[in-house]
């Protein structure tokens, strides 16, 4: 029982770690976002396609592996904390759900021919900040919590989970993102990546 309790609090750190590694990035990722916005209000026309790109990854990653990540360890954790945690949690589901939408709008704004950047600059940089205030209310009152709260998961369904954590962006080079490694400098994290995939598979073997 001890065993498995610590094998399985390892697994469970391992998963936050992930999360906030995951928004470190993506802090990155915005970041270049508004810098290709900036470029493309200068003229640059290749600025266009890397601004496309950079909302491609972020209608992806985020929604389909880093949320659902998320959700897991919510759905484990309950309102087992406090009775705060609860109405964190429907806010943040609700800000998952406008942000899916949010980028999903922006990436059919930029996918035509000439971006009108008077058109989308404010509700690009509104979004931006939307991003920045959310993964920020995460980190100061719903990670601390669940850091506090590791329980009792099933290990496999963890370090299969883990095993998933699959970045396009940032563990591999596909070849949709070469417009983004340079101008984010992701080769050397992409070799980290899949070292870590590696060893997160090895561990869902075992169990």
């Amino acid at each position: 029982m001890v065993e498995f309790e610590a094998r399985n609090r390892v697994l469970m750190t391992e998963i936050i770690d992930r999360l906030k590694l995951d928004h470190k990035r993506l802090r990155r990722v915005l970041g270049a976002t508004l810098e290709a916005l900036d470029d493309v209000s200068d003229g640059s026309t290749t600025a266009e396609d890397r601004l496309y790109c950079l909302l491609d990854y972020l209608g992806e990653y985020p929604h389909l592996v880093h949320h659902p990540t998320e959700e897991l360890v919510f759905t484990a954790l309950g309102e087992q904390p406090s009775p705060e945690f609860g109405v964190d949690l429907a806010r943040v589901r609700s800000q998952h759900d406008f942000l899916e939408r949010a980028t999903s709008d922006l990436l059919q704004s930029v996918g035509t021919d000439s971006i009108d950047v008077d058109a989308i600059g404010d509700t690009l940089r509104a979004y931006v900040e939307a991003q920045l205030e959310h993964m920020k209310f995460e980190e100061a009152n719903v990670f601390p919590l669940i850091e506090s709260n590791l329980v009792a998961l099933d290990q496999h369904e963890i370090a299969c989970r883990l095993s998933e954590l699959h970045d396009p962006l940032f563990d591999a080079h596909e070849q949709r993102f070469q417009a983004l490694y340079e101008c984010l400098g992701v080769a050397a994290e992409s070799m980290q990546g899949r070292a870590a995939a590696a060893t997160a598979q090895y561990l869902a073997n075992r169990l």
